[in-house]
C-alpha cells in the first residue's frame, strides 16, 4: 500500500487541517450518538452466566444483511478521517492502515462493552468485526480516492462560498426547509389514530373469549378515560393522591360500589361480566380470576370517534395484580371482538406494556413500550397512561417515567431502511432532525458568516433562521398530529443549526478569505 512521497504531498496540498478535523470529529460524534443513545446506563444489569463483561457477555451472533451493511457503513467515515490525519503526518501507508483498523476495533469494542449496560441494546463480537471492517474500508477509500474526494469537497465548499450571497442563502434555506417540512407532515400522518375502528368495545381484565388469550388476574377499583392528553403535572397530582383535576374524564367507572357497573358520565354503555362473575361485595373492588372479564354491553363508538378526532387519549386506573403474568395478559383494551385492536394496556411478567394501532404500529406490531416493575403482585397501583398524538407517557403513583416512546416522521422514515425497535425510537427522531437542520446550518454557515461589510446582516439572517425554522417545523407537526410543541426539541434543532454553521467554518478565516479573494478576482 506504500505510496510515493509526491502522492502524499499532493494529498496534503489538496486537503486542509480543517477537513481532517471535520470528518473525524463528525464521525466520532455520529458513532457515539447512534450506538450509545439514550445514554442511560444500568451497571447492575444481570449478564448471562459464564460470560464476563470483558467477553461482551454474549456469544457470537449472526444478524441480517441490513444490520451487517449498516455496521460497516457507520465506521467508514471514521476510517476515512483517521487515514487523512495519519497520512498528512507522513505515516507510511501500511502502518497507517493497521493503526486505523486497530483504532476502529478499539472504538467498537468500547461501544459494545458500554452497550451491555444500556437497557434494550444488543452487544456482541459481530459488531466489533463489522465496525472494524468499516474502519479499514474507510482507510482504503481514502488511500485510493482521498485526493479526489477532498478536492471535490474543497471545490464544492469554495463554490458555495463564492455563489451564496445572503439573499440566495435565505431563499435556498427557505426552499430546502419547506420541502423537508412538507415531507415530514406527510410522514407524521402515520402517527394518527385514523385507522381505529368505531365498532370497538371496552374490555377490562382480558380479551374477548373469541381471542383465546389468558385473562388477567387481579383487582380493579377505578377506570377513567379522556379523549385528550393529560399534562404531566396533572397526571402526577391525580395518581399520587387521587385528587380531582380540572379535566373531567369522558368516561368513568367506579367499581367499589358493586354492580351494575355504569359510566358515571352516562356516555358509555354498562359493563357486564363475561365468564364467572365474582360474588358481589359492595365493600371491595371486583376480582378478576383469570376466568372472567368485564366488557361493555355494546360498542363504545362515541368514545372512539372522539379520540380519533383529537388524536389523543388518556386512561387512568387503580388496581393491583395478583400474580406475575407468565405471558402477556391484557388489563384494559379497546378492540372489536372479532376485529382489530385499537389499543391495550397489558401485563407481561411485572411490566406494563402499552400498545396502540396506527399506520406505523400496524406494520410493526412489536412497537410496544415496556415499563418494568409496575404490576407487582399484591401492590395497588395508581396509573395514568396518555398519548398526545405522537408520544406515550406514563405516570405511576405520582412518578412520571421518562418518555422513550416517540413516533414521528423519523420512525416512519427509519422503517423504510431497517427493522425499527422501541429502544431506538428517540434516536430515529434525532437522526431525522439532523438530516433536516444539519444542512440548514451548513448553508447558513457558508452564506451568512462573512468577513465583509455584510457580516451583521448575515448574522441577523443566521439568528432568524435558527429560531424560525425549528418553530415552523414543530408547528407543522403539531398541526398534523395535535401533539404539543416540546421545548427540548426546539433547543436541539436550534443547536444542530448553530453547530453545523460553525462546524463548516472551523478553519476560521481560511474559507471566508478564499471566498473574498474569489469575489475580488
Amino acid at each position: 500500500m506504500d505510496k510515493s512521497r509526491d502522492s502524499h504531498a499532493t494529498l496534503r496540498s489538496i486537503s486542509s487541517p480543517s477537513w481532517a478535523d471535520r470528518i473525524l470529529s463528525l464521525a466520532v460524534f455520529g458513532i457515539l450518538f447512534l450506538t450509545l443513545y439514550p445514554f442511560q446506563f444500568n451497571f447492575h444489569v444481570n449478564l448471562p452466566p459464564g460470560h464476563p463483561p470483558i467477553f461482551l457477555g454474549t456469544t457470537y451472533r449472526i444478524s441480517g444483511f441490513g444490520d451487517f451493511t449498516l455496521n460497516v457503513l457507520l465506521f467508514i467515515p471514521f476510517g476515512f478521517g483517521l487515514a487523512e490525519q495519519l497520512l498528512e503526518r507522513s505515516w507510511k501507508a501500511k502502518a497507517a492502515f493497521y493503526t486505523t483498523w486497530a483504532a476502529g476495533l478499539a472504538l467498537s469494542y468500547f461501544v459494545e462493552l458500554s452497550q451491555l449496560y444500556i437497557p434494550g441494546r444488543d452487544s456482541g463480537w459481530e459488531d466489533v468485526f463489522t465496525n472494524s471492517t468499516g474502519a479499514a474500508l474507510g482507510f482504503v477509500l481514502f488511500h485510493y480516492a482521498g485526493g479526489a474526494v477532498l478536492a471535490s469537497l474543497r471545490t464544492l465548499e469554495n463554490w458555495f462560498r463564492v455563489s451564496l450571497t445572503i439573499g440566495r442563502t435565505a431563499l435556498l434555506v427557505a426552499v430546502y426547509a419547506a420541502l423537508w417540512f412538507a415531507l415530514s407532515a406527510y410522514l407524521q400522518q402515520d402517527t394518527n389514530l385514523s385507522d381505529w375502528t368505531s365498532q370497538a368495545s371496552l374490555f377490562i381484565g382480558g380479551d374477548p373469549p373469541s381471542r383465546g388469550a389468558s385473562a388477567w388476574k387481579g383487582s380493579m377499583s377505578l377506570v377513567q378515560i379522556w379523549d385528550h392528553a393529560i399534562p404531566t403535572r396533572e397526571a402526577e397530582k391525580l395518581t399520587s393522591a387521587s385528587a380531582p383535576i380540572p379535566n373531567p374524564p369522558s368516561a368513568s367507572f367506579d367499581f367499589t360500589g358493586g354492580p351494575p357497573y355504569r359510566d358515571t358520565k352516562s356516555a358509555l354503555p354498562d359493563l357486564v361480566w363475561i365468564g364467572h362473575a365474582p360474588f358481589p361485595d359492595s365493600s371491595a373492588a371486583p376480582n378478576f380470576s383469570g376466568r372472567n372479564l368485564l366488557a361493555s354491553s355494546s360498542a363504545v363508538s362515541i368514545l372512539v370517534d372522539a379520540i380519533r378526532k383529537t388524536n389523543q387519549f388518556s386512561i387512568h386506573f387503580v388496581g393491583a395484580a395478583s400474580e406475575v403474568a407468565p405471558q402477556g395478559e391484557r388489563v384494559i383494551c379497546l378492540m372489536q371482538p372479532f376485529g382489530p385492536v385499537n389499543m391495550h394496556v397489558q401485563q407481561d411478567q411485572t411490566s406494563m406494556v402499552l400498545w396502540l394501532r396506527n399506520p406505523i404500529t400496524a406494520r410493526r406490531a412489536f412497537l410496544a413500550w415496556y415499563i418494568p416493575n409496575v404490576f407487582i403482585p399484591g401492590k395497588t397501583r395508581n396509573v395514568l397512561v396518555t398519548y398526545d398524538g405522537a408520544d406515550f407517557a406514563a405516570t405511576v403513583d405520582g412518578v412520571t417515567y421518562p418518555r422513550h416512546y416517540r413516533l414521528g416522521p423519523g420512525t416512519r422514515a427509519a422503517e423504510i431502511f431497517r427493522r425499527v425497535i422501541p429502544a431506538e425510537l428517540d434516536g430515529y427522531t434525532y437522526l431525522y432532525e439532523a438530516l433536516i437542520f444539519g444542512p440548514v446550518g451548513l448553508l447558513l454557515g457558508l452564506g451568512t458568516i462573512r468577513g465583509d461589510s455584510r457580516q451583521k446582516l448575515g448574522l441577523v439572517i443566521l439568528v432568524a433562521a435558527t429560531v424560525a425554522s425549528p418553530l415552523i417545523y414543530q408547528l407543522t407537526l403539531s398541526r398534523v398530529s395535535h401533539r404539543p410543541i416540546l421545548l427540548h426539541f426546539l433547543i436541539v434543532e436550534m443547536a444542530l443549526i448553530l453547530l453545523a454553521a460553525f462546524w463548516i467554518n472551523a478553519d476560521g478565516e481560511h474559507g471566508r478569505a478564499a471566498s473574498s479573494h474569489a469575489h475580488v478576482a
